[in-house]
C-alpha cells in the first residue's frame, strides 16, 4: 500500500536525481570545451574541469590535467596526474600517467632529476619494458647521469643475454 508507493517514489526520484547529476555534468563537460577550444580560454575552461572532476568524473580529470598544461600550470597537471593515478586499477593505466608526469618534469619543469624518480618506479612496476629503459636513459643523459645510463645498459645486456641463453 502506503509503503509500496513511497518506496516507488523515492526509487523514482533517486533516478531522476542520478539522471539530473547526469546532465549537469555533460552540459559542464561541454563548457569546458566551449571554453578551451573556441573561446581558448584555458584558465576558465581550467575551473570548469575541476567542478566537473570534483564530481569524480575520471575523463574530466584528463581533460583537466591536459589543460592545465597548456594553460602553463605544470605543477597542477602533475597534481591532477597523481589524483589519477590513485584511483588507476591496471598497471598500463598507472605506467601511463607517470610516464606523462616524468614528460612534464624534464621537458615543462626542466627538472629530470624528478623525471628520473618517476621513471625509476614505472621501471619497477614494467622491468625490462625496453621503452621506459630508453626513456629514462634519454633522461638520465639530459641530467648528466652516465653511471647510471652505463648501469641500465648492463642490466639490459644481462636480460638480452640471459634470454639468448635460455632460447639455445
Amino acid at each position: 500500500g502506503a509503503a509500496e508507493r513511497s518506496t516507488a517514489r523515492g526509487g523514482l526520484g533517486r533516478r531522476a536525481k542520478d539522471a539530473d547529476e547526469e546532465e549537469r555534468k555533460l552540459l559542464l563537460s561541454e563548457r569546458a570545451t566551449v571554453l578551451k577550444e573556441n573561446l581558448e580560454d584555458a584558465q576558465r575552461a581550467s575551473i570548469a574541469l575541476a567542478e566537473i572532476a570534483s564530481l569524480g568524473v575520471d575523463d574530466a580529470l584528463d581533460v583537466l590535467a591536459r589543460t592545465q598544461e597548456e594553460a602553463g600550470d605544470y605543477q597542477a597537471a602533475i597534481d591532477t596526474l597523481s589524483r589519477m593515478l590513485e584511483s588507476a586499477r591496471d598497471l598500463a593505466t598507472r605506467a601511463d600517467l607517470l610516464m606523462r608526469t616524468s614528460r612534464i618534469q624534464v621537458e615543462k619543469l626542466e627538472r629530470p632529476d624528478l623525471a628520473v624518480e618517476t621513471l625509476r618506479t614505472v621501471m619497477d612496476m614494467l622491468p625490462g619494458n625496453r621503452f621506459v629503459a630508453n626513456e629514462l636513459r634519454r633522461v638520465l643523459i639530459i641530467h648528466g647521469n652516465y653511471a647510471a645510463v652505463m648501469d641500465i645498459l648492463e642490466e639490459e645486456l644481462s636480460h638480452v643475454e640471459g634470454s639468448r641463453a635460455r632460447a639455445e
